[in-house]
C-alpha cells in the first residue's frame, strides 16, 4: 500500500518494525529452507542463533529507544501502533521458537536435550540464556525465593 509506505517514511518506529520484520522473514526463510545444512551444531549456531540473537537485541533496541512513543494513547494511530508491536512480538517468539527447534533438534520436543548431547544443549542453554537477558526479565531459582523466603 503506498499510503502505508509514505506514512512508515514519516514514521522512524514503523520503519523500524517493518525493516525487522522481513529480516524476520528472511531469516525465517533461511532456517526452513537448509535444515540439513544445520544438523551440524556450529553451522546451527552461526547460521541460525547468531542471526536470531541479533534480531532478538535489535526488537529490544527498538522498544528501548521508542520507549515513550510505545506508552502512547487511545487515537486511532496508537492503537495500530499497538497492533503492529504485538504482530512483531509474536514474530519474534515465533522465531525464537523455530530456531530451537532446527538443526541438531530438528524433530525433537521443544526443550527435549536429551538426545542432542552436552555440546548442543550447551549451545541452546546458551542461546535461550542470552535472550533472556536481552529481555530484561529477571529470572529467580527456587533457592533464591527460599533465602528471600528466610530474611
Amino acid at each position: 500500500n503506498i499510503k502505508e509506505e509514505e506514512e512508515d517514511d514519516d514514521d522512524p518506529l514503523q520503519k523500524e518494525i517493518h525493516h525487522l520484520q522481513k529480516r524476520i522473514q528472511n531469516i525465517t526463510l533461511s532456517i526452513q529452507c537448509s535444515p540439513l545444512g544445520t544438523s551440524n551444531p556450529n553451522t546451527w549456531r552461526t547460521n541460525c542463533l547468531y542471526p536470531v540473537k541479533n534480531v532478538v537485541k535489535e526488537w529490544r533496541s527498538i522498544l528501548s529507544f521508542h520507549d515513550q512513543e510505545i506508552r502512547g494513547g487511545e487515537s486511532e494511530r496508537e492503537q495500530q501502533l499497538q497492533q503492529l508491536l504485538h504482530e512483531t512480538a509474536t514474530k519474534v517468539f515465533i522465531m525464537v521458537q523455530m530456531v530451537m527447534q532446527s538443526g541438531p533438534l530438528v524433530g525433537s520436543n521443544p526443550g527435549y536435550f536429551k538426545r542432542c548431547g552436552g555440546e548442543v544443549a550447551s549451545i541452546a542453554l546458551e542461546f535461550l540464556t542470552h535472550v533472556i537477558d536481552l529481555s530484561g526479565i529477571t529470572i529467580t531459582t527456587a533457592s533464591e525465593e527460599e533465602e528471600d523466603e528466610e530474611d
